[in-house]
């Protein structure tokens, strides 16, 4: 569906899919921010809209509050905007299994906090397809990606730009209180909050639903 309408730039965070592995092993939030600049940089993008889900949302976030002249809108999903100390255990729990039993008891561990229970239900195949491919991640990697997901902080008088926030409704990592609660300290008319259906990975779960909202945001304040 966004497709039809707009230039689309996905790229693989670093140590994933067909991007490198960090020579340091370094995976903090200001690591994916300065890639992420560095590949704005080199595809020479002055000024666009950005989405992220979950860690990919505070990046989005982050730069988006450092280089505030580049960027149109932010829509982001199932994020996080502090880590608090239940979601350390949550995320350390991931961090033990990968340390401990590798990258298939790491997806085990890890997924009642991902995926909503009614894809689970309905579509049991699509479980088993992420499965299959836990351990194409490297070890060290994965263990760097969740140490550097567990640091960070963005605070709502930061937010200088509209900001879409979505959040499943079946999101038990990231719960829907939690997203709800920042939206209403931002104080601005250009922000939107919605709760749809899903989990943690609710934009993967129901793509459309999601493409339709922020597909919606954009129009909702600069058109087509």
């Amino acid at each position: 569906m966004l497709l039809g309408h707009y230039h689309i730039l996905s790229y693989d965070p670093r140590g994933l899919g067909k991007s490198e592995k960090a020579k340091d092993n370094s995976y903090t939030l200001n690591d994916h921010v300065n890639d992420l600049e560095a590949l704005l940089q080199k595809h020479e993008i002055k000024k666009c809209h950005f989405f992220g889900l979950s860690n990919g949302g505070r990046v989005a976030l982050t730069f988006a509050i450092s280089n505030p002249g580049k960027v149109i809108s932010v829509s982001v999903s199932d994020t996080y905007f502090t880590v608090s100390e239940l979601l350390k255990l949550k995320l350390n729990s991931w961090y033990e299994a990968q340390k401990n039993g590798g990258g298939l008891l790491r997806f085990d561990v890890a997924t009642p906090w991902i995926w909503g229970e009614t894809l689970v239900q309905k579509r049991p195949e699509l479980v088993q397809y992420y499965r299959e491919r836990a351990n194409t991640i490297d070890g060290d990697v994965a263990l760097g990606l969740i140490e550097g997901a567990m640091s960070g902080e963005i605070s709502p008088s930061e937010i200088k730009f509209p900001l879409q926030i979505l959040v499943g409704n079946e999101d038990l990592l990231t719960p829907a209180s939690y997203h709800e609660k920042f939206y209403q300290q931002l104080q601005r008319q250009d922000c939107e909050y919605a709760l749809l259906s899903g989990g943690h990975g609710a934009p993967l779960e129901y793509p459309f639903q999601f493409a339709k909202r922020v597909h919606a945001f954009i129009q909702k304040f600069y058109g087509n």
